[in-house]
């Protein structure tokens, strides 16, 4: 992970559709090597979208301060 800037964002919103462990491995390696301090959140996608990018996707959604 090259570009990992808590002066941009405070926090990182992982989305995933249908297996949690996906974004848990995601925020796992945010983590290890990183040094993000921010808050990370796992949310599961809503049906809407989840439809459209299929079983097993994962996103990842900062918003800039």
């Amino acid at each position: 992970m090259k570009r990992c800037d808590r002066d941009i964002t405070n926090f990182i919103i992982i989305g995933y559709t249908s297996d949690q462990k996906i974004a848990e491995n995601l925020k796992a390696k945010i983590e290890a090597e990183t040094d993000f301090d921010g808050e990370i959140y796992l949310m599961q996608m809503g049906v809407s979208v989840g439809t459209h990018v299929g079983l097993g996707a994962i996103s990842m959604l900062f918003v800039e301060k």
